[in-house]
């Protein structure tokens, strides 16, 4: 696997989860069926960047029961401004 930031083929996959469903893909109930996705980290040795393996269509993520919405937390939007902050200002 090439990196997606360099690249690079020098990697090597460090963490496998094996097969896990998607975060918040709740169910209205037992029956239904329940997609699974596989779940691994590949490092680079090159740019040491980590990324997981396979792309999960966005389709199958962002649907009509996508619950998360993070501007409904603002713990959430306060850490972002201030993590934001810090960032402009150790690049000034």
């Amino acid at each position: 696997m090439s990196c997606r930031l360099c690249k690079s083929s020098n990697s090597k996959e460090m963490i496998n989860l094996g097969n896990l469903p998607l975060a918040n893909s709740l169910k209205n109930n037992i029956e239904e069926k329940e997609s699974f996705y596989p779940l691994s980290t590949q490092y680079c040795f090159d740019c040491m960047f980590m990324q997981i393996n396979v792309d999960v269509d966005k389709k199958n993520i962002f649907n009509k029961s996508y619950i998360y919405q993070s501007g409904y937390s603002s713990s959430w939007i306060k850490h972002c401004e201030s993590y934001s902050k810090q960032i402009i200002k150790d690049l000034n």
